[in-house]
């Protein structure tokens, strides 16, 4: 099992969002100090384990579908992952009391990265090479 994606336009958000995330927590940890920097890189951590977990489980369904399976397995690793996402953000949020703010900003690093590479067409010229 290996944490980089095949997919060359999956990887290039991935990288994005590490890079996003790094900046992320640095401008946290300048705005709101150590409990800033804490908060937004556990929220960068969660984006970048979430979305990695939605890359390979999507491209675990997309081969199920393609010979011949149920897309119903799809569904319910969904269901899974946002279940358990929901889980660590109440943990991090309310059992470890992290700063809502930068956690929120680190965990946008997620949002912004596919939004990024998606309007600089890094996506299309990748699904391009790809094939």
């Amino acid at each position: 099992m290996t944490l980089v994606p095949a997919n060359p336009a999956i990887r290039k958000i991935a990288g994005a969002n590490l890079v996003l995330g790094v900046a992320f927590t640095a401008l946290s940890g300048i705005l709101w100090g150590p409990s800033g920097t804490l908060g937004a890189g556990a929220g960068a951590i969660l984006a970048a384990a979430d979305f990695l977990i939605l890359a390979r489980i999507g491209a675990k369904a997309v081969a199920a579908v393609r010979t011949g399976g149920s897309a119903w397995g799809l569904a319910l690793a969904l269901f899974g992952k946002m279940t358990g996402l929901f889980a660590l953000v109440f943990v991090a949020l309310r059992v470890a009391k992290l700063a809502v703010m930068p956690f929120a900003l680190g965990f946008s690093a997620l949002v912004i990265s596919i939004l990024l590479v998606g309007m600089t067409g890094g996506a299309l010229e990748t699904q391009g090479e790809a094939r």
